[in-house]
Order: C-alpha cells, then structure tokens, then sequence
C-alpha cells in the first residue's frame, strides 16, 4: 500500500476575515501558517489513513524549505525525493477566507515547481519504480506530466488532479492510459470543452473523460457530492453531512480517501464514498488535512464496513 505523491508542498498562509469581506478595504482578519499544497495534502491524507507514502517536490534553500520537509518527516512521509533550488524560494499559497470559511480570494507563488523538468525527474526514476502508486497534480509543468504519463512503469497504477482552472489545460491529451483524474465542475468543463449547467451535462463530461483515456474520472461538485464514471457505471454520490469550518482541503482529503480505497480493494464506488467521508471531516477541520483522520473514522464516517489493508 505505497504511493508517492508528485508535485506542490509548500506553507499556506491563511487569513480569516472576522467580518463579511469588503474589497478594496483593509479586513481584520485571524491567520496561521501550516503545510499545504495538493500533493502533500493527499500524502499527508493518506498517511494519517495508513499508507506508505512518499513525497516527490522542490523546495528552496530557505527556512521555508526546512519547515516543509520537517513537517512532511512529522507525518511520517518519505523525504528522498525532495529536491532543493539554489535560485528558487519555497513555493506558498496565501487564502483570504471569509467569515464563513469559503475562500475570497487567493494568491499562489508556485514558480520554484518549474525546475520539476524530466531532466532532473528522469535521475529520480530508478527509486520512482519502487512504489505501484503515482499521484501528480498539476502544479508540475506540462512537460513532466507528459513525461511521467509516457513513461511510467507499466503496472504503475496513475492518478491525476487537475488542481484548478489554469493548470487544468496542462492535461490536454495526456489522459490516454491514466488510472484516475480528478477535477471539479470548473476544471472538468475545461477538460472537456463542455459547460457543465446540468447533472446531465456532469454525465457527459464524465464520458468525454473516458473517452479521453482515463479509466476513471471523479467530479466533484462541491455541497451536491460528487460524480464517479468508469467503463461500468455512472454515479452521482452525495456530500456527507458536515459542520463546516472551513472548505479548503475538502478536495484533497477526498482524494486521498479515494485513493485508500481502492487500494483496499473497495469498489470505485465505495473509494469515492470513502473519499466522501474524508471530506466531510476536513471540512469540519482548520488544518487541510484533519488531525483526527484514520481509517477506522473515516470507514465508520462513510458507513462502511472494514475492509483489511
């Protein structure tokens, strides 16, 4: 049960507006610094489920740097992969988040990720081998996304966040051959050239998805759950009940839960389900990833049963 998670981690730096936010204004807000990015959120995620995980990034020579490998070792993820830029500082992520924890607006200095190139990815490629799992997202430039598609090792099982809107377009015809993308209703549209109005229009972005090359695509849609498509079933999940605190994370989390499922053997289904439960307890969590994820929480949060690793 090893995955390697490939791509952003870095420190968040979240502000919340203790009052409903007003553009163009100074806002008082509260705010913490912890670790962040899609990559490391799902990696942290999944060792807090149990895997074994390591952590493929680029951080600077920086105090930054130093906090972000600390706190990946903390969770017990693997740091061999991590590289360190001489010229780059450590990537970060800054959220304004209102009242009500939905964010407002963000900003994200990601540039020290575009060292990720083959060329340094393809001397990491011997250890690479080592775990059956690879999550990318698309904080990685396009050209590595390709060459990892391209050149993965065959029984390696792929999976891929689209990440957002801009980074989504990265994926464009590089599907063929991945196990599982994820994306929401936005980067989905973006995928697949398609405005996605209606749980029909869901339904086919799903299918232009498979269509594409993914054996699996899962859309999240946010409070209304989210949508699985395979070569056998189309589903609509629902959102499990949540007491939110704040949303962001949700996504990762949902990931992550996914991921452990089918590496518990749980049908796509039950991995989304899982997944599901995952998301509600981030949402119900300050931190990206909640303190109080396992296993055991999230299959009795997803009301299933255990399942053996």
């Amino acid at each position: 049960m090893a995955v390697l998670c490939i791509g952003a981690a870095h420190l968040d730096r979240k502000a919340r507006a203790l009052r409903p936010v007003v553009g163009g204004s100074s806002n008082p807000v509260s705010t913490r610094t912890a670790p962040g990015g899609v990559a490391r959120n799902v990696a942290a995620g999944l060792a807090r489920l149990g895997a074994e995980v390591g952590m493929l990034t680029r951080v600077g020579r920086d105090p930054e740097g130093d906090a972000v490998i600390a706190a990946l070792e903390a969770e017990g993820i693997g740091t061999e992969l991590v590289t360190r830029s001489p010229q780059r500082p450590t990537a970060c992520y800054t959220a304004l988040l209102g009242p009500d924890g939905e964010l407002a607006v963000a900003f994200a200095d990601m540039a020290v990720y575009d060292e990720l190139l083959p060329a340094r990815i393809e001397r990491l490629m011997p250890r690479m081998a080592a775990f059956p799992n690879w999550f990318l997202d698309c904080n990685l430039p396009r050209e590595t996304l390709e060459y990892l598609v391209a050149n993965r090792p065959v029984q390696t099982r792929l999976l891929v966040d689209a990440v957002s809107v801009p980074k989504a377009v990265k994926l464009d015809g590089l599907l063929a051959g991945v196990d599982t993308v994820f994306a929401n209703r936005d980067e989905a549209a973006v995928l697949t050239g398609l405005a996605i109005r209606a749980p029909l229009d869901v339904c086919v972005a799903g299918a232009r998805l498979l269509e594409a090359g993914a054996r699996r695509a899962v859309i999240t849609l946010g409070v209304e759950g989210a949508f699985l498509a395979t070569l056998d079933e189309f589903a609509f999940l629902p959102a499990l009940p949540a007491a939110v605190r704040e949303v962001t994370g949700a996504g990762d989390a949902t990931i992550a839960g996914f991921i452990c499922g089918l590496m518990r053997d749980l049908t796509p289904a039950a991995a989304l389900r899982l997944g599901l439960a995952c998301a509600a307890m981030a949402l119900e969590s300050e931190g990206a990833v909640p303190t109080e994820l396992n296993v055991a929480a999230a299959l009795r949060r997803a009301g299933l049963d255990p399942v053996p690793a």
